[in-house]
């Protein structure tokens, strides 16, 4: 039987080391090429990253790429550019330094396929540097070490997991398209696109993890979610969470957990922009 289609997003700024590694990882994941697109967004990278692109798409007819060819537009806006190119019935973004663990797209199409009840599945990660060197086994117990035990991530937990001790690594998850695009995309208010997608999902009961490492995350201190970004990240943090408490109208639980989330992040940007 054939597989759903899959939409890879990959949004690369100027990782010409890596990319060509980046996108043998989706090819070469095991899953039917017949049923993967590779969508790779450009984002007017001045280290060459354009010319590994074009290579590797002639030598693979599934990748696409499009580049911003005039200025930078960030992150968010390069994966919604992306997602509304996308055809697949799931997507899945994997930054163009980050590498897929092989199996990794089946195994989350398996589990969404499986369970009607989700449209978000993420798994954990290995955490790598620079040069390709493993530093943590885990993304979310070791790296972050806000989530502790497995147990805070199954269904019973997982949002208010999600809330009040957010961790997740960005290379782990694959969800329904539809559903993203019903949600109107990746949020362009916010710097990073994580916290504000799983609070989205997860406020459906649509978010399910799964006890896998799915990727390699790269960590190198440039990452947009680290050194001199992190209070902006934090600020993000509780501007999203108080957004989204209209998503939770009449679930007073709820709403309070994203209240202690407003502020417990609110503070901490506070804390780090004084020491910035």
């Amino acid at each position: 039987m054939s597989k759903p289609r899959v939409s890879a997003l990959v949004p690369s700024f100027n990782h010409s080391r890596y990319i060509a590694r980046c996108l043998n990882s989706i090819v070469e994941n095991g899953y039917p090429k017949e049923s993967l697109e590779i969508l790779v967004g450009d984002d007017h990278s001045l280290d060459g990253s354009q010319v590994s692109i074009i290579a590797m798409s002639k030598k693979h007819d599934n990748i696409k790429y499009f580049f911003n060819k005039e200025k930078n537009v960030g992150t968010v806006k390069n994966l919604n550019n992306l997602l509304s190119k996308a055809n697949g019935k799931y997507c899945f973004m994997l930054a163009s330094d980050d590498i897929l663990l092989p199996g990794s797209i089946g195994t989350r199409v398996d589990y969404l396929e499986r369970r009607q009840d989700k449209k978000f599945a993420f798994g954990d990660c290995i955490v790598i540097d620079r040069n390709g060197q493993k530093t943590h086994d885990s993304g979310i117990m070791e790296f972050h070490q806000n989530i502790t035990d497995k147990e805070q991530l199954n269904d019973e937990n997982i949002l208010e997991t999600t809330i009040k001790r957010w961790s997740v690594p960005g290379p782990v998850s694959l969800y329904e398209r539809q559903a993203m695009l019903e949600f109107g995309g990746y949020d362009e208010d916010f710097c990073i696109e994580d916290y504000s997608t799983y609070i989205k999902f997860a406020s459906k009961g649509w978010l399910g993890y799964i006890d896998r490492k799915v990727a390699a995350w790269r960590v190198t201190g440039k990452n947009a979610c680290m050194g001199s970004n992190v209070p902006r990240v934090f600020a993000d943090l509780a501007r999203t969470a108080e957004k989204y408490k209209s998503l939770f109208v009449g679930r007073e639980r709820e709403i309070e957990m994203l209240e202690w989330a407003k502020q417990h992040y609110a503070k901490a940007a506070k804390a780090l922009g004084n020491l910035a």
